[in-house]
């Protein structure tokens, strides 16, 4: 009796997975996510205010152009990283570029799979 609904339970449990986590991302999906994510503590959020609008905004604009394949794609979340990494390190706001680059990978690996 519990085989059959231990089978079932793994079967809803993957297929809502699959389902969740196998359709492409939106690139407002990827601004909102950012924007509303925080950074443990939430005093982040206090100190970056418009700095971290602004980091947001910055990785939404590059993933709204067309890439051939997921490196590519990644290349490019990296790249951009890298270019706000130097401007953040004195305003506190490590944490927001970091969460932004975190849903960059994920909108790569969800729309070029």
């Amino acid at each position: 009796m519990l085989r059959p609904l231990f089978l079932l339970l793994a079967c809803l449990t993957f297929g809502v997975a699959a389902c969740v986590f196998g359709k492409p991302m939106m690139v407002w999906e990827l601004n909102s996510e950012c924007l509303f994510t925080t950074g443990g503590s939430g005093r982040e959020d206090d100190i970056c205010g418009g700095a971290k609008v602004s980091i947001c905004k910055d990785f939404e604009d590059t993933m709204s152009e067309k890439f051939a394949s997921r490196d590519q794609c990644l290349a490019k979340c990296r790249e951009l990283r890298e270019s706000l990494y130097p401007k953040h390190i004195v305003d506190g706001c490590l944490q927001s570029v970091g969460n932004a680059f975190t849903l960059c990978g994920q909108f790569c690996s969800r729309n070029y799979p």
